[in-house]
């Protein structure tokens, strides 16, 4: 997607929520304290960082420097505002550039971070095209959908099919991690607290907007698209899910 193609309809679905995907703070804060013997004011790559609840957390805890890209400039302006809010602005510096699109020095970050934006790029492709931009040791935080069951009900697999080809398992993306030369130093799954809360704000967010967008079959579908998300989760999220894995490339 080219940045002058993100639309209206998904910008006003989604600015002014806690987040743009699944997670929480908590989240976040148990996958950064996997995290050792960082720097002591590391400097982190956001990947897809949408209105950046994760980014402030990660200021917060790192108390170093984090670059915050997002092809969206919306929800960056929205970063801007909360990181001023939460008196972290002075350690986090927005781009709005597609992660299609990186020109980073090499060796340039300690961690890359990308929650809930990996699957736009691939899995694999992600891990290896942005594994340059880390140092020796440096450290890939990433979370990707996968399968929790490997015997999905034919309706949750028909959907996942149409909405996610790529979905996979915990066993691929462990040879993918190896085969890409990480070490891989945890990995948990996303609660279903970490999806209700965003999903609660999406669903009362689509009911207002399908009134503003009624004239807009292209904003009407994708808000329908989103709402069977949700209801799909609601249904089968024992099924699937965000698994987060904290990778680090070799030291030498």
């Amino acid at each position: 997607m080219e940045l002058e193609e993100f639309p209206q309809y998904l910008v006003d679905l989604y600015k002014d929520l806690p987040r743009c995907s699944p997670g929480t703070p908590e989240t976040t804060k148990k996958a950064f304290l996997m995290l050792d013997a960082l720097p002591k004011m590391p400097k982190i790559l956001d990947i897809g960082c949408g209105t950046g609840m994760q980014t402030i957390e990660l200021a917060k805890l790192s108390k170093g420097t984090i670059i915050a890209i997002d092809i969206c400039e919306p929800f960056l302006d929205v970063l801007n505002k909360r990181a001023e809010k939460e008196g972290v602005s002075h350690q986090i510096e927005t781009f709005h550039t597609s992660m299609f699109s990186l020109d980073f020095a090499e060796e340039s970050f300690d961690v890359i971070w990308a929650e809930g934006s990996i699957y736009f790029y691939g899995f694999e492709k992600g891990l290896i095209n942005w594994q340059k931009f880390l140092k020796k040791g440096g450290y890939f935080v990433v979370s990707e959908l996968e399968w929790f069951k490997n015997d999905p009900p034919n309706e949750l697999k028909e959907y996942w099919t149409v909405a996610f080809p790529e979905i996979s398992n915990n066993e691929s993306h462990l040879r993918i991690i190896k085969k890409t030369g990480y070490k891989l130093v945890g990995q948990f799954p996303f609660s279903s607290n970490d999806w209700l809360p965003m999903y609660s704000s999406l669903e009362r967010k689509i009911q207002e907007l399908r009134e503003i967008y009624k004239e807009n079959n292209e904003a009407l579908k994708e808000y329908d698209e989103n709402q069977k998300e949700i209801e799909i989760f609601k249904k089968y999220n024992m099924f699937f899910g965000y698994m987060i894995y904290v990778l680090q490339t070799r030291k030498k």
